[in-house]
């Protein structure tokens, strides 16, 4: 054991000489533990909220109107107007007839035809016998909340916006593909001032939605999906690729053979067949992309566990009765994990980049999940929108760039000839 330890420091000191991949995979990991927390970094709701002394977090727990002194169940907009009226005692039904007429509502009157102006409404009088002429209702009259005003205090995240809010209001006039910067108006007459009058530091995409939140989330996404990918489909491999390797014989030519019917059917159209008849989502996908993610990774594992197999110490621990599985686990997978350590990080771009351009092709995860395919795919859709388009394209060949030269420097250090 302190052989083994001296050896794999010997690997990290190899590694840690590497410039490049040891600054890569500072970056990288610095990049990825930023955004695990992005619920905190970038949301729609506050991180505080202190009302006359009282305090609340709507990022971690859910609260209605009621709960703020209004009358409505639902769990209040908290960057609209309505609920700014609400903490400040303001009644928070609409009091200008701009804003009854910004409101979407369909009344009775609205399928009359033109011309008629008398509303249809039936009352208990219009049963009545009597003759006499029936008053025209009166209008109603605006329902108000009588609040007094409180002191409030707000903590907002950094962003205050997540992936899948669609703000109903803009300071600049524009929500839809608002450029991050100073752009001429459609009608020729005067300018759109940048998004960042809204806190859409990278703008909008084409329904509304802001870039950087959903860029922050597609990152941390796709690291997810692509480290959680290279893990199952490495302990998968690891157990089939073993299993063929140590006990050789018919077991690994069965094997074999299955394996290479089952490679030559394209990962893509099994995707599709699967996704036409079951409804898509992010553990389908997952499930899907391991059907043939741990093929690669075995080959290695079954070439090891074939060398290894006829070694002393394996035949030492036959003779001595020790289970196969016993011996697999203990005495040949930790002289076998070289190609796995080595091949980990081009597996997690590998994960990544499937996931990237099954979202591209509309293929993958389902909206609004965040994705920086789905991104890329707006981005060739809307050319003139160069903010959606560069970003995550910078963003996705940094990620990869880092992985790469982080896998070359593990492939380096656990090199025989540079360790010995």
């Amino acid at each position: 054991m302190l052989k083994l330890d001296k050896e794999l420091k010997v690997k990290i000191d190899v590694y840690k000489k590497d410039k490049r991949a040891y600054y890569s995979f500072l970056i990288l990991a610095f990049l990825f533990l930023a955004t695990l927390p992005a619920e905190l970094v970038c949301n729609v709701r506050p991180l505080v909220i202190v009302v006359g002394g009282k305090a609340y977090f709507p990022i971690f727990f859910t609260y209605s109107e009621k709960d703020f002194g209004s009358t409505l169940p639902s769990e209040p907009d908290y960057k609209s107007a309505r609920f700014q009226r609400i903490l400040n005692g303001v009644s928070a039904a609409p009091s200008t007839p701009t804003e009854e007429k910004n409101s979407f509502s369909l009344q009775l009157d609205d399928f009359e035809e033109e011309g008629l102006k008398t509303a249809f409404s039936i009352g208990l009088d219009d049963f009545d016998d009597s003759e006499d002429a029936v008053d025209p209702p009166a209008p109603a009259a605006e329902v108000a909340l009588s609040l007094s005003p409180r002191d409030y205090w707000i903590l907002w995240p950094p962003v205050r916006y997540d992936y899948k809010y669609i703000p109903t209001e803009s300071k600049t006039g524009n929500v839809v593909l608002a450029a991050p910067y100073r752009t001429p108006a459609r009608n020729g007459e005067g300018f759109i001032e940048s998004s960042w009058e809204d806190g859409h530091y990278l703008g909008t995409d084409d329904r509304g939605r802001d870039v950087f939140a959903r860029l922050f989330y597609g990152f941390r996404i796709s690291m997810l999906f692509g480290a959680s990918l290279a893990i199952t489909g490495t302990l998968i491999g690891c157990l089939i690729g073993g299993t063929q390797g140590f006990l050789g014989g018919w077991v690994d030519l069965v094997g074999q053979r299955l394996t290479e019917i089952w490679g030559s059917i394209p990962r893509l159209y099994i995707l599709i067949i699967l996704s036409s008849f079951l409804v898509p989502s992010a553990l389908l996908l997952f499930l899907i992309l391991n059907l043939t993610a741990w093929m690669g990774i075995a080959a290695y594992i079954r070439a090891e566990f074939l060398k290894v197999r006829n070694f002393e110490f394996v035949k030492a621990a036959k003779g001595l009765g020790v289970s196969n599985f016993t011996i697999m686990r203990r005495h040949i997978l930790p002289n076998a994990l070289t190609p796995v350590v080595t091949f980990f990080p081009f597996e997690v771009t590998a994960g990544i980049l499937a996931l990237v351009s099954l979202d591209y092709l509309n293929l993958g995860v389902p909206s609004p999940a965040p994705s920086m395919g789905e991104l890329l795919a707006q981005g060739k859709n809307n050319l003139q929108a160069l903010w959606i388009l560069l970003p995550t394209f910078a963003s996705l060949t940094l990620t990869i760039t880092l992985l790469t030269f982080v896998g070359e420097g593990i492939r380096n250090a656990f090199d025989p000839r540079k360790t010995l």
